[in-house]
């Protein structure tokens, strides 16, 4: 095997537990921790794993991956390398994979020798040696992309390039290079050509690969991603070093196959059937508390957009609250203006028309956690752009939905996750990680105040939320975790709990009012007092539920009413369940499932959004006003205390 095989001893005693995550699954891959503990007496150095690939990983976090035909040699960064007794490591990757799903291989520890002569080969039962690989396909001439072939056209004026700069540090930076086809008639791509710039090295690729030769990169995108669809866009993205201390500019040459014609496509009439809101008159809307969500769902029924269809379902079943992510991908759609949450909004048609329905409530995931991760700090650039992203965002809500009635919410997913590195086993965290994540909550809670200081919008409001996962390590380990070292800093709105740390623990069945209050109770304990803000509490329950893949229907019926009552006696503002379709993970988390049917959980919402809609308007034609959030407290508590649980 190749040389890396070589510059480690795989026979080396080993005093390590291995063990993996699925931080998320979905049709076709999956997100994966991988966590490396040190149950020695001594500080493990310069060690690697090595192991078979079940499949096609095309991004890493944390570690650096080598292959040899379908083993992988996973050697660790700089400070991720050392782990002391009783400690651990993690690094993580996303990887493709067939519709068996993920599966967890054997793993082989090694560590580096002194001579590189280690021996022997990492022992993975049933992996034969792979063919040598076939030769390199001619490289251009050096620097210059190579004139187009007879079957290509050099199109820069038809493709529309952009690149987004996803995270910068000093060293490098992760981009995204964007390719928007404004025609009408699909565009093949062939290859995509950047001239290095001096001291610039290509580290890693997805959605596409690369061969740099001479100080010319060819990118060739992978199957998926050679196509892009009349008036679609496709991504492939890159992670690069440099030492320049500057930013470095991205200038790609564009090759495709054949020829196109430029031309805009029409712009689609809205669909008749979408709920779109009707004028508003002035009066606060309710605010049911209960309500559901659209993260990625796995499946449709009625061949519209994942987004759109889920938004009408969540709509038909009565509520006004709708939970989103800010990402296209995650709904079947390119790339396009991922990390652009404005001309998200404004140009790309599925969320132009979500938005236009008559939810009064809104929550978004803003997903861009890059600049602090890196235990670096946050730049003076990287806090500018930052700043401006959330900063555009919150004013263009303002400015676009003033005198609506709506209310939008911006926040992010378990944060815990992100400051943990994916290792839970963690309970001392790098000090520099915390302060970048406290200046990152800061300035995006900084930009949206500014910008309704600056806009003076009425009729329409946005606030700020972080969401933590992991209350009970810090509440009972006093393990360093996001509620404990991070909220107590910050200046947020609101606060959001995602519960599974307490709701999934089985000795907390039964007890779920008591347990779940305990957690509110700690976290509104270390959220900072803030005036002039519309809640009575703020800490709102951002996302639960219960896997119907280990328990019976009836059961995640029982439980789901339980925390819900539970929820509205503490008095959290929101309750939302995940969610209205289930991933491609199909766990069994969802109202309606994959065969189309709802469950106990969705007719109870249904029924529920239907008497708590009854008496809002009851209660604004006798009382001339809205109520307020006590009041519909008592009343959805009323209501929930109506339906029989199955264990009563």
């Amino acid at each position: 095997m190749a040389a890396i095989f070589d510059l480690f001893d795989w026979a080396a005693p080993q005093s390590v537990d291995i063990d993996t995550v699925v931080l998320s699954e979905w049709d076709g891959g999956a997100s994966v921790s991988v966590i490396v503990k040190n149950t020695g007496t001594e500080t493990l150095q310069d060690w690697a794993l090595a192991f078979e690939v079940p499949g096609e990983i095309n991004y890493v976090w944390d570690a650096s991956i080598d292959h040899e035909g379908v083993i992988a040699i996973a050697t660790p960064d700089v400070l991720k390398e050392e782990i002391a007794p009783g400690e651990a490591s993690a690094f993580g990757f996303n990887i493709l994979l067939g519709p068996e799903g993920w599966e967890e291989p054997q793993f082989q520890f090694g560590q580096l020798t002194e001579n590189g002569s280690g021996s022997p080969e990492p022992d993975i039962p049933g992996v034969e040696e792979p063919d040598p690989d076939p030769a390199p396909a001619p490289t251009p001439d050096a620097g210059t992309p190579p004139p187009p072939a007879d079957n290509q056209t050099s199109v820069s004026h038809d493709v529309e390039v952009s690149v987004i700069y996803a995270s910068t540090w000093a060293t490098g930076f992760s981009a995204n290079i964007l390719l928007a086809n404004p025609t009408t008639e699909e565009i093949t791509l062939s290859e995509i050509f950047w001239s290095l710039p001096d001291g610039v090295t290509i580290d890693a690729v997805w959605n596409a690969d690369v061969a740099v030769v001479d100080g010319l990169a060819t990118f060739v995108p992978n199957d998926g991603f050679t196509v892009i669809g009349a008036g679609q866009a496709v991504s492939i993205g890159l992670n690069a070093s440099h030492d320049s201390g500057e930013t470095v500019t991205i200038d790609p040459t564009v090759y495709v196959l054949g020829t196109t014609t430029p031309n805009q496509p029409d712009e689609p009439d809205t669909p008749s059937d979408t709920p779109v809101s009707e004028p508003w008159d002035g009066t606060a809307p309710l605010n049911p508390i209960i309500g559901t969500q659209s993260i990625g769902p796995g499946y449709t029924f009625t061949g519209e957009n994942g987004l759109v269809e889920t938004a009408k379902a969540i709509r038909e079943s009565g509520s006004n609250i709708l939970k989103i992510a800010l990402d296209p991908t995650l709904y079947g759609m390119s790339s396009l203006y991922q990390w652009q949450p404005v001309e998200l909004l404004t140009k790309n048609e599925a969320f132009q028309e979500v938005l236009a329905m008559d939810f009064d409530h809104y929550f978004f995931w803003l997903e861009r956690s890059g600049p602090w991760a890196d235990n670096l700090g946050i730049s003076p650039e990287e806090y500018e752009q930052e700043y401006k992203v959330t900063y555009d965002l919150a004013r263009h809500l303002l400015e676009t939905f003033e005198g609506t009635g709506k209310t939008f919410y911006i926040g992010n997913w378990e944060t815990d996750w992100n400051l943990l590195e994916w290792n839970p086993t963690i309970e001392d965290v790098n000090d520099t990680r915390i302060d970048g994540l406290v200046d990152w909550i800061n300035l995006r809670q900084d930009a949206v105040d500014q910008a309704k200081m600056d806009v003076q919008a009425e009729g329409v409001s946005v606030f700020h939320y972080l969401e933590l996962n992991r209350v009970d390590d810090a509440r009972t380990n006093n393990f360093e975790r996001v509620v404990n070292e991070v909220l107590p800093r910050t200046n947020v709105d609101l606060v959001s709990y995602s519960a599974y740390d307490v709701l999934l623990r089985e000795e907390n069945i039964g007890n779920f009012s008591e347990v779940l209050a305990r957690n509110l109770d700690y976290i509104a304990s270390l959220l900072p007092e803030k005036e002039g803000l519309p809640f009575d509490k703020r800490v709102f329950i951002g996302e639960f539920g219960f896997y119907l893949k280990y328990m019976t229907p009836e059961q995640q019926y029982d439980l789901t009413l339980e925390v819900l009552k539970g929820a509205v006696e503490w008095g959290t503002p929101f309750a939302l369940i995940w969610q209205m379709y289930d991933t491609a993970a199909n766990e069994g988390l969802y109202l309606i499932g994959p065969d189309g049917r709802p469950t106990a959980i969705a007719l109870l919402l249904e029924d529920y959004n239907q008497q708590m809609a009854a008496w809002f308007d009851t209660f604004r034609q006798s009382n001339g006003r809205s109520p307020t959030d006590e009041e519909t407290r008592i009343q959805a508590l009323n209501v929930l205390n109506q339906f029989p649980s199955n264990t009563a």
